[in-house]
Parts: structure tokens; C-alpha cells; sequence
């Protein structure tokens, strides 16, 4: 059964990162939605999440941000997948880094750099703009399960 599933994984991140990254985009919101309508159990704790997070706003809101949620995490899973499979020039072509100037300046002045990113997004593609540093020392902060 693991060689089967595993088969399946390489299979399917293998169409995905065939895929233009738009397409791998819209690919994951589709099936973030399908996630939605089969996890009764998942959705029903990220409404309860997010009842918590915004007590102030109407069922139907809440509803709304909860299919939201699972599409866009459908799109950044796709999309995480079809970045680890990008060079460098393809993925500068769709990413706009603000600021890097500024981070070379503090460099040669001797000083270091804490770079951040939200907990729920493309996380991975960090790794995949280091080359806009390449002789820059870097780490990475985590805490396990």
C-alpha cells in the first residue's frame, strides 16, 4: 500500500509540475474547493476557528472564509509543488522582491537582515530566492509538531 500511494504522489506532483504555474494555481483552488465539500470535519473546525478570530462577523461571512481558506490552501499547495520544480529565471519572472537593494546596502555595512513571511503561504519559495543573496549566510526558525 506505501508503494502504491507513493506511486500516486510522484504521479500526480509530476502533472502538477508540468502545469504553468497559473494553471497549478487554479488547479489547487479547484481542489481546495473539493477538499471543502469532503472534509465535513476540517470544515466544520476552521469555522469554529474562525468564529473565534472574527466574533463580529455573520454565519454566511464565516462560511465564505472558510471555503476561501480551503481554495487558497489547495492553490499554495499546487503551487509549492510547481515552484520546486522552476529555475531561478522562471520563478524571478513571477515574483516581485521590494526592498532587496536596501537589504544589500545593510549587508556591506556589516549589519544582518530577519526575513519573514506568513506562516500560511508559498513558505517554500523562500529557499528558492536565495540566489538573489548567494553569499549570504542563512537559517531557518521552526518549531515541530
Amino acid at each position: 500500500m506505501e508503494r502504491l500511494v507513493f506511486f500516486l504522489y510522484r504521479f500526480v506532483t509530476g502533472l502538477i509540475a508540468r502545469l504553468s504555474l497559473p494553471t497549478a494555481f487554479r488547479a489547487g483552488e479547484i481542489a481546495g474547493a473539493c477538499a471543502w465539500m469532503l472534509a465535513g470535519k476540517y470544515r466544520g473546525l476552521v469555522r469554529r476557528n474562525l468564529r473565534i478570530a472574527f466574533p463580529g462577523k455573520s454565519g454566511e461571512e464565516i462560511a465564505g472564509l472558510a471555503r476561501a481558506h480551503f481554495r487558497q490552501l489547495g492553490a499554495n499547495l499546487f503551487s509549492s509543488i510547481k515552484v520546486a520544480s522552476m529555475d531561478s529565471a522562471e520563478i524571478d519572472r513571477h515574483v516581485e522582491m521590494e526592498g532587496l537593494d536596501r537589504m544589500k546596502a545593510v549587508f556591506k555595512s556589516g549589519r544582518g537582515v530577519v526575513m519573514m513571511i506568513a506562516h500560511l503561504g508559498n513558505w517554500e519559495l523562500f529557499a528558492q530566492l536565495a540566489h538573489h543573496l548567494p553569499d549570504r549566510e542563512r537559517a531557518t526558525i521552526y518549531q515541530p509538531l
